[in-house]
């Protein structure tokens, strides 16, 4: 008995017994009671003993892997060494990954020893608990990496001129080791050209600039060729659009940032389905469903939906604000400030921005110069309703504007609502 009855048990039951041996699995105070009983004249005579039971004296050395870089399913054996009086030892094994977001208990008991498979690729820390009898606590810790040739992928920073391009492993470790060996090749999808942009090495990345390599603009497919250590080989590869009118900035503003931003709402209701707002005032055309006004209200109208996009990712538009001279009226764009179309359009020009001008939404289309995220700016002869909005194509030749228009923001083809006919008017992209 232990703590006033708080922890007790039969040690033995059995008949005819004077002894036992009786192994203690917890230091600290203990009470132990014998009944003797005489079954003859149905007596019991009880006897007690107070018992101290000292703690094991141990030590923590060490935990181990027999491999710290593996496969997903691929085992690796976890060993917790100890020494001294470790007969009464307890041990548990966690593993977590990406900061505790993932996690389990592999195995919890008396065996220092795991044997233990990751699923899936990332770096995970394995720790091991050691308890003694008298509840005192050791930690340890050590990583295992799991590698797995998963993907390439391809990073513009520029505006679709030029990539970074990368052999994902899974984990940095892997990478890093100078176990593996990377081999990267650009080609047309048909094989027509192609080249190899950088031989068998250890380093997992490489760079593709098309105009460098006097390439036209149009798909592109990029491989990477990993040399594993076994000696097998695995390919991956990824496809890329090369626009020589590329830019990596939208009028001032970070173009991936743009594109980052638009798509991280793309699906959520954020702006699409928000209603339009003919008020022609900042308090009632820069509202969209993800931001409503204070008092709940939602609206915008096309360039109000804009601006909000572009404030989103640190543009000023207090500039686009300011008053310019390119309108078909001679007092200027009119009102409205940075909720004016007009006022964007001049502000572009007045930058020096890229700007290519076309007759009509095909011509536009045909040129290969859009870019998902441009600025289209629909320009009028001042007889009818200009519009702006963002190209949304995932590729030049795309019709895919995501703009507002009557009666809601959509993803749709690229127009001009007020003029579907297209005249008296020309398509303008704005980089």
């Amino acid at each position: 008995m232990r703590n006033n009855w708080a922890e007790w048990g039969v040690i033995d039951s059995g008949r005819g017994k004077s002894s036992i041996d009786w192994r203690v699995d917890k230091s600290g105070a203990v009470t132990v009671f014998v009944d003797v009983i005489d079954e003859a004249n149905d007596q019991t005579m009880t006897s007690k003993t107070e018992c101290s039971i000292g703690s094991e004296k141990w030590n923590y050395e060490s935990l181990s892997s027999s491999a710290t870089l593996v496969r997903p399913n691929e085992s690796t054996e976890i060993d917790a060494r100890c020494s001294g009086d470790t007969n009464y030892l307890q041990y548990k094994f966690v593993w977590n990954k990406n900061n505790w977001a993932d996690w389990g208990v592999a195995q919890q008991g008396t065996s220092s020893h795991l044997q233990w498979a990751p699923k899936d690729a990332g770096d995970y820390e394995l720790i091991c608990d050691v308890s003694g009898s008298d509840g005192v606590v050791q930690t340890k810790r050590t990583i295992i990496s799991c590698w797995d040739f998963s993907r390439i992928t391809a990073i513009s920073t520029d505006g679709n001129n030029s990539w970074g391009v990368r052999a994902d492993l899974g984990t940095l470790a892997a990478e890093k080791s100078g176990q593996f060996q990377f081999k990267f090749v650009w080609a047309k999808s048909d094989w027509s050209k192609w080249g190899v942009l950088k031989e068998f090495s250890s380093v997992n990345d490489a760079y593709f600039n098309p105009s460098a390599l006097g390439l036209q603009d149009g798909y592109y497919d990029l491989y990477c060729d990993v040399l594993l250590p076994d000696g097998t080989l695995q390919s991956k590869s990824t496809q890329i659009y090369y626009s020589p009118f590329g830019s990596s900035t939208v009028l001032g503003v970070s173009r991936i940032g743009l594109v980052t931003w638009l798509t991280t709402h793309q699906f959520d209701g954020y702006y699409l389905g928000t209603r339009y707002s003919g008020g022609f005032s900042y308090d009632s055309c820069l509202y969209p469903k993800g931001a409503p006004r204070w008092d709940g209200y939602t609206g915008m109208n096309c360039t109000g939906f804009v601006a909000h996009a572009y404030a989103a990712v640190g543009g000023d538009v207090n500039r686009i604000a300011q008053n310019n001279n390119h309108s078909p009226w001679a007092g200027g764009p009119g009102g409205g400030g940075y909720i004016n179309a007009w006022r964007w359009y001049g502000y572009a020009r007045d930058l020096g921005c890229k700007m290519y001008e076309f007759r009509t939404v095909q011509d536009m289309l045909n040129s290969g110069y859009a870019q998902k995220g441009d600025i289209i700016f629909f320009k009028t002869d001042g007889s009818i309703d200009c519009h702006i909005g963002f190209f949304w194509g995932d590729n030049p030749h795309d019709n895919k504007m995501w703009h507002q228009i009557l009666p809601g923001n959509l993803i749709g083809p690229c127009f001009n609502n007020a003029n579907k006919g297209e005249v008296r008017q020309s398509v303008v992209l704005i980089k």
